[in-house]
């Protein structure tokens, strides 16, 4: 799994993120990830959460981060629903 994403994010603006996963032959076939956003109280933000569909085994994901939300670290983890490869980033939230 690949994860591209911004080191840092302003809250009320949106962070985008690039994910998709490296095959050995030929392009990837449609896939699914799970997406989980944890804030940096340690929970997990459930309006970020969710799954995205990654034709060709690739997706951009888009956190939009609301004015309210808390500074500091925030987790991202994206996960392959099909086979569990996962990758983490970390974004400052500012």
């Amino acid at each position: 799994m690949e994860l591209n994403s911004p080191t840092e994010a302003t809250r009320g603006g949106d962070a985008i993120l690039f994910a998709g996963l490296a095959v050995s032959h030929g392009p990837a076939e449609s896939h699914w990830f799970r997406v989980d956003v944890t804030g940096p109280d340690g929970r997990e933000h459930l309006s970020y959460s969710r799954n995205v569909e990654a034709p060709n085994g690739r997706t951009e994901i888009k956190i939009p981060f609301s004015l309210n939300d808390a500074a500091g670290a925030w987790k991202v983890r994206v996960q392959d629903v099909a086979s569990g490869v996962a990758a983490e980033s970390r974004i400052q939230l500012k």
